[in-house]
């Protein structure tokens, strides 16, 4: 799967972050499933973790 690859996860991790609503549904036109790669980068974005929470725990910690 296409949107999987994008975001560097198994479509079966993709799968499971949709179905929890982290990431965006496909949009369905005819038989074909369509990602908005917006929505996509939104969504990671939107995720925790990475440099910036790592960097805000660092700080914290202090």
């Amino acid at each position: 799967m296409e949107a999987a690859a994008y975001c560097g996860i198994s479509p079966t991790t993709f799968d499971k972050l949709v179905s929890d609503k982290l990431m965006p549904a496909a949009k369905r036109i005819y038989s074909r499933n369509l990602w908005d790669v917006r929505q996509i980068d939104s969504a990671i974005e939107d995720l925790p973790g990475g440099a910036e929470d790592a960097r805000l725990e660092t700080s914290e910690d202090w």
